[in-house]
Parts: structure tokens; C-alpha cells; sequence
């Protein structure tokens, strides 16, 4: 027989009294509890009853109601309510609407006396009453009521999980970060150490480097090979050569002005020859001015101050002169371009080059493979400067620049990679050709310096700095002429010579003497035309040092 629970009033305490026994009465415990004349005052704040089957060592606990919500626990051995041979009945539970004492409607929970189940075990029950006007149309209905409470449980302990195996995560990605924590990063490729192929194994150091008064400067960008040769007392001399052939191409050009008296100094850029290849930082006007300070001071001689030596630039070389004149004219006695860079039009470059040479789009490592497969030339095969320098502009574009007839004329010359450059001997038994392949196949520093040389260097279109310098000439020649009373030293003759080929497919002849007139002037340079291609340096090395001596000997 079941009975139900009510409640009279909003602060109704109720409790379970441990002084009856189940053989006295079993049914005390609900008596004490269902009684209507129980008032709130005949109880204290917390009543506890032993009991000595109770999982909760054998006592009962009453929660008292707060404000509008009154929650009761009752724990009790179970034994207590149906006593012995009762028969057991399931537990219902059923909504039966009162008046409670605010006069407002409420729901009680009703809870049968017995429980086979679990019988003889202590449980405990949650009886909640609360005004009908405050709860929501899904807790009216215990089943509803049921749903709602699982669903919420079981996305807050969802969350719980989830935010859990996120810390994990986390923690273990940094636990891995940390363990795999990188290395210090590479930062220069070393020169390569083996020597070029000679046909001679005994000759001695110097030789091997083709060039005399041969050193290795270290610096923080890596080491750099120089060579400084001639007379101490002699006119100083400093010649720079191009993107991708290393200093030996300047061979000629050097001994034969060191036969004329001249102090000759010749170093490799980074990443060609026998210098490092510093790869974390762009090959820009910036690297390769530092480049020229760090050499300069390396000698044991004085090479700066003012008008401290004549400097001459071979493809980039003369690109990178004309940027280093601009900043430093002071330290410059004069200027001599050879095929130099700086005003290539930027139309002249393929659309191969753009993507092979782009950066930020493709994977570098890609890039970089692809342009050393393509420069490589194979086993039995040869390289040169013109081949090298197609990298740079699309030659089938420059060469519509060409008057018909010369292509054909020169059609075995160095301007299209014959057999006059592939033979041009830097010594007996080494070719110019020979000297490129070697240094494609064992300096792993020199594609990646070639690409940035291509992307940053003072290659296309630097029409700022050749105005900046073109401004510096005109005020040496007033000078020269007396008109405004300054002395200032450096570039005192107030122009350059630039020594062209005549069928250079790279620095068309006719493009560069029109763009150089419009940024240095009618008088601010001297052009002089060689029946030759870009490879000028090094089949006309000879012709063009007494060119400059002439340059430099004139009033």
C-alpha cells in the first residue's frame, strides 16, 4: 500500500527517526514521515539515525528545502520498509496536484513501500517540489523531466572529454616540439674542396688556382676566396666578374695588367669558385657591397680611401661597380664596365625564367633542382657564359635587337657558345668551358646563389642608381672645366667607359647605349664596340686592359 508524500508549506522540514524498529512497526519509518500534524518546529536543523546496513555507515540524512526548490534525501535500510513476508511491489511514481501553503499549485513524487529489487540495501531517494508556474513544459512530466537531466549530463561530461583529449594534444605536441627541437640552422655551404681537373697532378698550390697571391678571408659570411698579385707600388686594381663564371674567367684581363705595373686584386663571389655560399640571406646590392669592404680591408695593403683604386665590373660585376659607385664615388680613382648589368629590360625575361626564378609561390627545393637540372650539362657536354646568362633574358627576344647578317657572321663564336668560347684557354689544358662544369658539379652553394643572384641582384632596370651616379659625373666635370670651384676626389675623369660586344645577344649594344644616355648623359660615358659576344672578358682579355690603361691614362 502506498502513500504519498505531501507537504503543507514551502519551509516544511522532514526527516527519518531511528528510534522505531522494523519489529516494533514497519511501517514507522513512513509514519514519521506522512504524518500530517508534523510541524517544522518539532525537529531539529539535522537529524541523523544509525542504521547498521546502510552503505553510508548506518546513517540518515534530511536535507532541508531552500527557497522555491526543497530537496529531501532519505537514506534508510531498506529492510525497514516492507518488513519480512510482505510482498514486494515495484516502485511507481505519480504527479498529484495540491495546494501548497503560498496557495500555488505543486507536484509531489510518490514512492511505493517496497522495492525487491533492493531489498536490503540502503538507497536514497531525491524528492523534489517546486511551484508549477516556475518549471518548464519539459521537467512537468517526470519522464520529461528524466530525459532532460540524462541528455545535459551526458553533454557536459561529452565536454569534459573533450576538452581533456585537447590538452592532451596539445601537451603532446609541445612534448614533441620539444624533444624534436631543430638544430641550429645551416647557414653557408662551404666551398668545395676538391681541385680542378689539371691535366699536370704535379703542379704546385699556386698554380692550381690558376691565379698568383691566392687567400682564404674569413668572414661572418663565410670564407672568400682572393687573389692580389703585381706590383705593390703600382695603380690598384679591382675586377669583379659576372653571375655564374667564378674569377678564373678574369685570368687574362688580370695577368695582363699586372704585366703593366698594375696592383691586381680578383676575388670569387659568394658561392662561385672557392668562396662559400652564405643561403640565409638575399644576394642583393647589400651582400655583395659587404662583400667588396670585407675584401678590401683583407690586404695588407691600403685600399681604400680616396681614389684608392680603379674598379672594374664584367656582367653583374658591373652591375653591383656602378651601385657600389654611387655610395662610395670618393673611394674610386674610375669606372670600366664590361657587358655590364644594371639596365637589362625586364621584357627580355622568359616565362620560364619568371617561375623557375619566382619565390614564395612554388617550393623551393623544387625550384632549385629543376634550375641545376637545367644548367648541368652532361657528362660528355660543356657550359658556357652566354648559356648561362639565357637564364637571365630569353637570347631569341635580344637578339631581334641584332642587325641581320652578325648572328651568321659569329655563328662559331663565343656569342653563341661555339667552339672559340668552349677552347678558350685559361691555361694549357683548361678551358673556360672545363671551369664552369667543375664548379656546377661540386660547389652545392653555387645554384642557390645563382637563383638569388637572379632575383635580387642589380641586374634589371637599376635606372635610380645609374641617375644617382650619372648626377656624381656632372659635377666632376664642372669640376674638371672650373665652374663651380669644388675638388671633390673620386671618378675625376666625370665618366665611364663601357666596353660592349658587338653581338652580344645578353647586353644588346643598341639597348644599353640609349638607356645609359638617358640616366648618365651624352658625356657622362664612353663606349667602345668589340667584335665579340658577352664571353668579351674572356677571349678579348688583353685588348680590353690596354683599353682601360688608356681610360686611365687619358688628361
Amino acid at each position: 500500500m502506498s502513500r504519498l508524500f505531501r507537504h503543507k508549506s514551502v519551509s516544511a522540514r522532514m526527516q527519518l527517526s531511528s528510534t522505531t524498529t522494523p519489529a516494533d512497526n514497519p511501517e514507522s519509518a513512513y509514519s514519521s514521515l506522512l504524518e500530517s500534524n508534523v510541524s517544522p518546529q518539532s525537529s531539529p536543523q539535522h537529524r541523523r539515525s544509525k542504521s547498521s546496513t546502510s552503505p553510508w555507515g548506518g546513517y540518515g540524512f534530511t536535507i532541508h528545502q531552500n527557497g522555491s526548490r526543497s530537496w529531501l534525501g532519505t537514506a534508510e535500510n531498506r529492510s525497514s520498509w516492507n518488513g519480512g513476508g510482505e510482498q514486494q511491489r515495484q516502485p511507481t511514481r505519480k504527479l498529484v496536484k495540491e495546494q501548497n501553503g503560498s496557495g500555488r499549485p505543486s507536484f509531489s513524487l510518490e514512492l511505493s513501500d517496497s522495492d525487491g529489487e533492493n531489498k536490503g540495501k540502503g538507497v536514497v531517494r531525491h524528492i523534489t517540489t517546486c511551484p508549477a508556474s516556475s518549471m518548464s513544459p519539459w521537467t512537468a512530466a517526470p519522464s520529461f523531466r528524466l530525459l532532460h537531466t540524462t541528455t545535459g549530463s551526458y553533454i557536459i561530461m561529452l565536454s569534459a572529454l573533450g576538452i581533456s583529449a585537447g590538452l592532451l594534444v596539445g601537451v603532446g605536441a609541445l612534448l614533441e616540439n620539444t624533444r624534436r627541437l631543430p638544430k641550429k640552422r645551416k647557414t653557408v655551404i662551404k666551398a668545395p674542396k676538391s681541385r680542378l681537373p689539371l691535366p699536370n697532378s704535379d703542379t704546385d698550390a699556386e698554380e692550381q688556382f690558376l691565379l698568383p697571391g691566392g687567400r682564404d678571408v674569413e668572414t661572418p659570411y663565410g670564407s672568400i676566396r682572393v687573389f692580389e698579385w703585381g706590383p705593390e707600388d703600382g695603380e690598384k686594381v679591382i675586377i669583379m666578374h659576372g653571375i655564374s663564371t667564378p674569377c678564373f674567367s678574369l685570368a687574362n684581363l688580370g695577368v695582363e695588367l699586372a704585366s703593366m705595373g698594375y696592383r691586381v686584386m680578383i676575388f670569387d663571389f659568394f658561392g662561385r669558385g672557392y668562396s662559400d655560399a652564405p643561403i640565409d640571406l638575399p644576394y642583393d646590392l647589400r651582400l655583395y657591397t659587404t662583400q667588396i669592404l670585407l675584401v678590401l680591408a683583407s690586404s695588407g695593403l691600403a685600399w681604400t680611401g680616396n681614389e684608392a683604386f680603379h674598379l672594374v665590373g664584367y656582367s653583374l660585376g658591373g652591375g653591383v661597380a656602378v651601385s657600389f659607385a654611387r655610395y662610395y664615388p670618393h673611394m674610386i680613382r674610375s669606372l670600366v664596365l664590361i657587358a655590364g648589368g644594371g639596365l637589362i629590360r625586364k621584357e627580355h625575361v622568359s616565362a620560364t625564367s619568371k617561375v623557375l626564378y619566382s619565390s614564395g609561390i612554388f617550393p623551393e627545393s623544387l625550384l632549385e633542382f629543376l634550375v641545376r637540372r637545367r644548367v648541368t650539362p652532361p657528362d660528355d657536354g660543356g657550359t658556357n657564359e652566354a648559356k648561362m646568362a639565357g637564364e637571365v633574358v630569353d637570347v631569341a627576344t635580344t637578339r631581334q635587337a641584332v642587325p641581320k647578317g652578325k648572328n651568321k657572321k659569329h655563328g662559331n663564336s663565343d656569342a653563341s657558345g661555339g667552339d672559340s668560347y668552349d677552347n678558350a684557354v685559361l691555361r694549357p689544358g683548361l678551358t673556360v668551358s672545363t671551369v664552369m662544369r667543375w664548379q656546377l658539379r661540386h660547389h652545392r652553394g653555387f645554384v642557390p646563389a645563382f637563383m638569388s643572384s637572379i632575383r635580387h641582384a642589380p641586374i634589371y632596370e637599376q635606372t635610380e642608381d645609374w641617375r644617382a651616379l650619372g648626377e656624381l659625373l656632372e659635377v666632376r666635370r664642372r669640376n674638371l672645366e672650373g665652374g663651380d670651384g669644388l675638388n671633390l676626389p673620386g671618378l675625376r675623369a666625370g665618366r665611364v667607359l663601357m666596353v660592349l660586344g658587338a653581338t652580344d645577344p645578353v647586353i644588346v649594344k643598341e639597348e644599353l647605349i640609349h638607356d645609359a644616355t638617358a640616366v648618365l648623359g651624352e658625356d657622362g660615358f664612353e663606349a667602345v664596340l668589340l667584335d665579340c659576344g658577352h664571353e668579351i672578358v674572356m677571349t678579348k682579355g688583353k685588348e680590353i686592359a690596354h683599353l682601360a690603361a688608356g681610360f686611365w691614362s687619358a688628361p
